[in-house]
């Protein structure tokens, strides 16, 4: 094995304001960056650098510039619980996380509701894609002749983010609604399953209406004109083709917001070069143990997860023929540039100059 110089990755801040919850598994929302917008913006405006609200989920704000950047519920849950930790347990801090949102916060899902023939037809969609709205709740939709419900339900969060997503989640579908429909709709009752805060006034004044509380379930009715009422931008072909993009979404999930995935953001994001798996763990926060042990779980190694990088870098800055050898190998980390021969023909079964002189009728596209 060849001896590889320290590296160093320099990511965010990983100051974290809570402890970490390394062992649980990370599951994936499938949702854009946008979803992370409306945290840093009330984390911004409340003194929280964005650095500090991403402690511990493995991404920096330039990752959220990314459009194909898939949020992890591990890394939005923290994202969260930072949030929380920083401000303090803020009594209607989840309205003004969800009162950010808007149609196009959604990403895709956004654009289908707006899409829609009407508002009920666009919530109708988060019976499909429920999980694109919020990971964190499950939402049930009631309706009759006269009145439309929305049953609040949360799950895979912890109990102390419970009544933020609750929050979140109805200022959400509040603001949603009225952003595709340019209206200043009204709902018919509002009622949460927590107990009255001691300042309610946010609560009321979002919904436009009193606010009930200690309710059996977090629950916003509608009355079913208002949610029949017509969308100005209907387009039942615009709504297949963001469906089909929600779906595609789904799809890339796997991978990009698996443990692995992150460890792989993180290596080709290295300043440097290649990270070592002390920092990569750090910025993860995990102990190696842990990400060697998740790691496995998914059927991969760190090694192996670097020798992946290394070769689709190495081809990479291979495709720029001023790049010497010997300095290709340098920022992948081989100490000689022998090393990096080596376990190019060990990759590719042909040296780098080989490689390189192929690329026009074999490799180039």
């Amino acid at each position: 094995m060849p001896t590889m110089p320290a590296r160093r990755l320099t990511i965010q801040d990983n100051r974290q304001p809570k402890q970490p919850r390394s062992d649980q598994a990370s599951p994936s929302s499938g949702r854009g960056p946008g979803c992370l917008a409306p945290l840093l913006d009330v984390a911004r405006r409340r003194g929280v650098s964005g650095a500090r609200l991403l402690a511990c989920t493995g991404l920096a704000e330039g990752d959220l510039a990314d459009p194909g950047c898939v949020i992890s519920q591990d890394a939005e849950h923290h994202a969260i619980e930072n949030l929380i930790a920083l401000l303090g347990d803020v009594g209607g801090l989840g309205l003004e996380v969800g009162s950010r949102y808007r149609f196009t916060t959604l990403g895709p899902l956004g654009f289908a509701m707006a899409s829609a023939s009407t508002l009920a037809d666009a919530t109708r969609l988060l019976r499909d894609y429920g999980d694109l709205f919020d990971p964190f709740v499950a939402l049930e939709l009631q309706g009759d002749d006269s009145r439309f419900g929305v049953t609040v339900r949360p799950r895979l969060v912890s109990l102390a983010l419970v009544r933020f997503v609750e929050e979140r989640v109805v200022a959400a579908l509040l603001t949603t609604w009225r952003d595709i429909a340019r209206r200043a709709l009204l709902p018919s009752g509002v009622s949460f399953a927590f107990a009255r805060p001691a300042v309610d006034e946010p609560y009321s004044q979002l919904a436009g209406i009193q606010v009930g509380f200690a309710a059996t379930q977090t629950q916003l009715s509608m009355d079913a004109a208002d949610m029949a009422f017509p969308l100005a931008h209907a387009d039942a072909y615009a709504v297949r083709v963001a469906e089909g993009q929600c779906r595609q979404l789904r799809n890339a999930v796997g991978d990009r917001s698996s443990v692995a995935g992150r460890v792989k953001t993180l290596l080709r994001a290295g300043a440097e070069g290649v990270p070592d798996m002390e920092e990569v763990a750090a910025v993860l926060c995990m102990s190696e143990r842990t990400l060697r042990r998740r790691l496995l779980k998914e059927g991969t190694t760190f090694a192996a997860l670097c020798d992946e990088i290394r070769r689709s870098t190495a081809e990479q800055l291979l495709s720029c023929s001023h790049l010497p050898i010997a300095h290709i190998a340098g920022h992948l980390g081989y100490a000689e540039a022998a090393s990096f021969i080596h376990a190019f023909k060990r990759w590719k079964g042909r040296t780098p100059g080989a490689f390189r002189s192929a690329l026009p009728s074999e490799v180039a596209p």
